[in-house]
């Protein structure tokens, strides 16, 4: 008898939005007219994303909240305002009711993919100027 198994490393945070992300699209609530869900779902997965990620409360914190509590790497070259828009969109359909077409739905889950894929690209260059040091 040898030592216990080792339990399995924790989930990647990109890989685990990017899963949800599919889950998200796969459900298709905006094409079946549940536009809010869709983008409540979407900005959480970014959400959750910064929370696994970076620790951040990302839940417990308004859009402009976060903008201003995300570490440089993730808000430096136009990321802060591509945050601002992106969460500002869901903020939109969540509190002042607006209702995209399903197709606009569509485009806000690309936008938020584009979003996730530059927060890992900036995560692991930072990573990468770390182990340099």
């Amino acid at each position: 008898v040898g030592p216990p198994p080792l339990p399995p490393p924790p989930p990647d945070p990109y890989a685990a939005a990017l899963v949800e992300l599919d889950a998200i699209e796969a459900e298709r609530w905006a094409a079946r007219g549940d536009v809010a869900r869709h983008y409540e779902a979407v900005a959480d997965a970014l959400r959750d994303y910064l929370e696994e990620a970076d620790g951040l409360p990302a839940r417990e914190r308004t859009t402009t909240e976060l903008l201003w509590s995300l570490p440089p790497l993730l808000a430096e070259a136009g990321l802060r305002r591509r945050v601002q828009d992106v969460l500002g969109d869901a903020d939109l359909v969540k509190f002042a009711k607006l209702r995209p077409r399903p197709d606009e739905a569509a485009s806000y889950t690309t936008r938020a993919r584009d979003l996730l894929e530059r927060w890992h690209r900036a995560a692991r260059a930072g990573e990468e100027l770390d182990a340099l040091r």
